[in-house]
């Protein structure tokens, strides 16, 4: 019998369950022929394990009641022999046998299967109140019995861990009814006996929704650095890594950084095409349709907040296929939750009554069709007779929180208005799981050429055939000479050629190129609207010009600047993540350099807002390198084409290359000098050999000539020469004034004023 025991034992440890069962079963007929004792009783309890293994990887849930109940009456019998030993005899064996059995009956009535090498936290979608009082029991009983070994304190730990968990139904919940203090020691505990780098990661995500209920970002921030450290070492790292992303963007969301925000969501789609569509994947695209939703709130251009709208009406939509693509049996709860926080969400849009984390935009949209208010009626009365809504007055900042345990291993936890996780705690994942998964992108997951899934990356500097006929090369010049014209200050005789050229010019090429100059004229002049509406025409004219790719790469950099200009950098980030998906169409030069420009300027803007020191370093790194690019895209144009952008361009990377450098940010509407307090002395050194370089390839002018004064005054700034950096501040200021530069004026004044404090 001990022989049986033994062998049995070893093949738990190597994880031969089959071949354990095997023996247990063999050795079972054994029992029925010998007195009861505490060697039958270690024997019976290996047969519970392996049944309780057994149980743990069975999908069919009737079979799995079947096992379940095996191994409660195994653990029952183990203890009723343990009691029948001699007196006096195995007196350790005695009390640790009674302590296993109690031990794995509590997991066993908590539906969190123990077994030698893991736990299966929540398999049992429910736990019934009386289960939960019968493994209040037993632990009573063990702790009753006195003091047992270091392995059975260790099992105990896990078993009242699992315990707290049940009692308070799941950690988000108790975050969200303000037992903030209870549930960050809860963690705590789990942490201490949850080692699996599965675990830990998923304890690092329920610690960090504990932390944004608290309002504490930056600890949050802190905690999903640490689990993003742990996530090479997972099971299952994508899954994870898309958790990850939501709950970086949720917390961006309730810190109100929409750009930032945006930015995440968007890396993030490109996981979400290689997953099996599920609850998880649906909760990050509710987040990206919520960004997109704000970023329509802040739009006054018609044309562009119809645009966004029909593409957060696509991710909610989106959303709703993924949660119910979702595994059999798998996830009920957020099954009915994530369509319900989608069809809201739906709703509003169709209402014209934008909602976001910090305030209703009610009555944006003034005209609304009927057909759209129809819509929304229907939607709602849908979600109502769906079932029970729990509602509250509460803003995405003021999460209400549910966590549902699920067969799978998984604890799922719902962070109220449109954001949830779930929770990974089985380190187990089966290959044909892990397969599925992994798998190519789903068929519910198409998404129109408009939503494209683009990745947020540098893009590599391609060799495509870019068109370079007498007819191209036209209107390039039209472009670079207009647009010099219009740096110039000199709008009025800027708009007079490009409208006599119209009349002459009547291919459509040429007509796409001169109401592109015509654009940034608008722009220069300060006229978005005008702007705007030449923009909408180019779109109409861009499938009839021979060379499609190049403008419509052109329209994308006019269409983010004038979001730059008006400082909607949220909208322009999207606009500049979509062009990039371009750059591989077309060879470098200096259009897709203005555009990638363009984006190292967004991400500089993030970088502005952000008060996460690892954050801003890693947008301050993707700056870098698109302003890099930028400057090795325009030297890669066509020789003798577009002279004056040849020049142009990399004088603007390399500036804004030295204002990342000095750790002074820049943007059109204002200056954030000195958020960094601390330079280091090699970023100084490169940011004075960019402006050196600017300054020795040749004269430079207007825009570029400024914002080159205002680079230098922000190295003075750095090298503590306050004086000098004070004077070319207000150089900068007198030439934008003179020039009539009017939207620099104000952002040169601002930094006039900042350097006053240290004259």
């Amino acid at each position: 019998m001990a022989w049986f025991q033994h062998k049995s034992v070893a093949k738990m440890w190597e994880g031969k369950y089959a071949a354990g069962i095997h023996l247990t079963e063999e050795a079972l007929g054994h029992v029925e022929t010998m007195s009861p004792g505490c060697i039958s009783a270690w024997l019976l309890i290996n047969h519970a394990l392996f049944l309780t293994k057994i149980a743990a990887d069975e999908d069919n849930i009737n079979e799995r009641s079947a096992l379940t109940k095996k191994a409660e009456r195994f653990y029952q019998l183990a203890i009723e022999h343990a009691r029948e030993e001699y007196p006096g005899q195995m007196p350790h064996f005695q009390s640790r046998v009674p302590q296993f059995a109690y031990t794995g009956l509590a997991l066993l009535y908590l539906g969190c299967w123990e077994s030698t090498d893991s736990s299966r936290l929540g398999i049992c979608t429910t736990v019934l109140p009386d289960d939960i009082k019968k493994a209040t029991n037993t632990i009573a009983a063990v702790e009753k019995e006195g003091p047992g070994c270091n392995v059975i304190k260790f099992l105990l730990t896990v078993a009242k861990a699992c315990l707290q968990h049940r009692y308070m139904d799941n950690l988000a919940q108790l975050s969200a009814e303000g037992k903030i203090y209870k549930c960050e020691k809860t963690i705590e505990r789990l942490r201490k006996v949850k080692m699996d780098p599965d675990y830990q990661v998923s304890l690092c995500h329920a610690a960090t929704l504990n932390a944004i209920n608290e309002g504490k970002f930056e600890k949050a921030s802190r905690l999903l650095g640490e689990a993003e450290i742990l996530l090479p070492d997972t099971r299952n790292e994508d899954e994870h890594r898309l958790r990850w992303y939501h709950q970086k963007s949720l917390l961006k969301l309730q810190q109100g950084k929409h750009a930032a925000g945006i930015q995440l969501t968007e890396e993030a789609l490109s996981l979400v095409s290689i997953m099996a569509p599920g609850c998880i994947s649906a909760w990050l695209l509710i987040n990206h349709a919520w960004f997109l939703t704000k970023i329509a709130a802040d739009e006054d251009n018609t044309n562009d907040r119809r645009a966004l709208v029909k593409k957060a009406k696509t991710f909610y939509q989106q959303a709703m296929d993924h949660a119910e693509s979702e595994y059999p049996m798998q996830m009920s709860y957020f099954q009915s939750r994530v369509p319900q926080y989608a069809k809201i969400g739906l709703a509003f849009l169709y209402l014209g009554c934008w909602q976001s984390v910090d305030s209703s935009r009610i009555g944006v949209s003034t005209d609304l069709p009927r057909d759209d208010i129809i819509k929304a009626k229907d939607i709602i009365e849908g979600v109502q007779n769906e079932g029970p809504v729990s509602v509250t007055q509460n803003t995405q900042a003021e999460t209400i929180n549910n966590t549902t345990v699920h067969g799978d291993g998984n604890i799922s936890v719902n962070a109220g208005k449109n954001s949830a996780i779930v929770i990974n705690t089985s380190p187990q994942v089966s290959e044909k799981k892990l397969h599925h998964s992994l798998r190519g992108k789903s068929s519910q997951l198409q998404f129109a050429d408009e939503d494209e899934l683009v990745l947020a990356v540098p893009q590599r500097v391609c060799k495509s055939p870019r068109p370079n006929t007498k007819m191209q090369a036209t209107c390039r010049r039209y472009i670079d000479n207009l647009a010099q014209l219009s740096a110039e200050g000199k709008i009025l005789k800027c708009r007079c050629t490009i409208a006599k050229l119209l009349r002459t010019k009547t291919d459509p090429d040429s007509q796409v190129s001169l109401r592109h100059a015509a654009t940034l004229n608008a722009i220069n002049e300060g006229d978005f609207k005008k702007a705007n509406c030449l923009l909408g025409e180019v779109e109409i004219l861009l499938p009839d010009t021979r060379n499609e790719d190049e403008h419509r790469l052109r329209w994308y950099h006019q269409k983010s600047l004038i979001k730059l200009r008006e400082g909607k950098h949220a909208a322009g980030i999207i606009l500049t993540n979509e062009a990039l998906f371009l750059l591989d169409t077309v060879t470098p030069g200096c259009i897709s350099a203005w555009l990638l420009i363009n984006h190292a300027w967004f991400l500089t803007k993030v970088a502005v807002d952000e008060d996460n020191a690892d954050d801003r370093k890693s947008y301050m790194k993707q700056a870098e390198q698109f302003y890099q690019r930028a400057i090795e895209h325009a030297e890669r144009e066509y020789p003798r084409q577009m002279p004056n952008f040849q020049s142009r361009v990399p004088q603007f990377a390399y500036i804004g290359l030295g204002l990342l450098y000095l750790g002074c940010w820049q943007s059109v509407d204002n200056s954030r000098l000195g958020i960094s307090t601390d330079v280091p002395l090699d970023d100084i050194r490169k940011a004075k050999n960019v402006i050196s370089a600017v300054e020795k390839e040749g004269p430079v002018y207007n825009v570029s000539k400024f914002l080159l004064m205002i680079a230098k005054a922000c190295y003075q700034y750095r090298l503590s020469n306050h004086q000098e950096a004070y004077e070319l501040a207000k150089e900068a200021k007198n030439f934008a004034t003179e020039h009539t530069f009017s939207r620099f004026v104000d952002f040169a004044d601002s930094i006039v004023k900042y350097l006053q404090n240290f004259v």
